[in-house]
C-alpha cells in the first residue's frame, strides 16, 4: 500500500485507561486498488473463499509491518486484528467500488461544479470533505471554505492569526 493513515482513537479518550488499563487502540487505514477486490465482488459476506482470506491476510502483514515500523514496542502484544476491505464497505455503506470516505477522489467528482459550499439554497451552507476534498483533511477544508462562504471573507486568516 503506497499510502496509509494510522492513529490511536483510545489516546483521544480521557476515560479509557480507567476503563481498560494497560490496554490501547490502534486504527490504520491504507489506500488500495479496487482490482484486487473486483473478482471478489460476486462474493458474499463472510462467505469470500480462501483466496480472499489469503489477500487479507497478506494485507494485515503489510499494515502491521508499518504499525511496528512507527511502534516496535507494539510487536507481540497485539492480540487482535481486523480488516475491512473494499468489499467491507460495499456491504455496509451500500457502495459500489469500495469508497468509503465520500465521494471517489477522481477527475469526474473533481469536475462538479455544484460541490461548494454555497448550495443554492439561501441560507444553507455544505461543509466537510465532499466541499474540498476526502479525509479528514478534506473535512477541514470544507468547514474553512463553508465558514468563508457565510462570513463572505477568507476564513483561514482566522485560522493563520490564531
Amino acid at each position: 500500500m503506497p499510502l496509509f493513515f494510522l492513529t490511536f482513537p483510545s489516546v483521544k479518550d480521557s476515560t479509557w485507561e480507567a476503563r481498560h488499563p494497560n490496554r490501547a487502540t490502534i486504527d490504520i487505514a491504507g489506500v488500495t486498488s479496487w482490482s484486487l477486490f473486483e473478482k471478489f465482488s460476486d462474493t458474499a459476506w463472510m462467505n469470500r473463499g480462501v483466496e480472499y482470506e489469503a489477500l487479507k491476510s497478506r494485507l494485515i502483514d503489510e499494515l502491521l509491518d508499518q504499525v511496528y515500523h512507527f511502534c516496535p514496542q507494539v510487536r507481540g502484544k497485539i492480540d487482535h486484528t481486523e480488516l475491512a476491505t473494499p468489499l467491507s464497505f460495499n456491504h455496509f455503506l451500500g457502495r459500489s467500488h469500495g469508497d468509503f470516505m465520500s465521494l471517489a477522489a477522481s477527475p469526474a467528482r473533481f469536475a462538479i461544479r455544484d460541490l461548494g459550499a454555497h448550495s443554492g439554497v439561501p441560507g444553507l451552507y455544505l461543509a466537510g470533505q465532499d466541499v474540498a476534498a476526502a479525509g479528514v483533511v478534506g473535512a477541514t477544508q470544507g468547514g474553512i471554505i463553508a465558514a468563508s462562504a457565510v462570513l463572505g471573507r477568507n476564513a483561514i486568516e482566522d485560522m493563520v492569526s490564531a
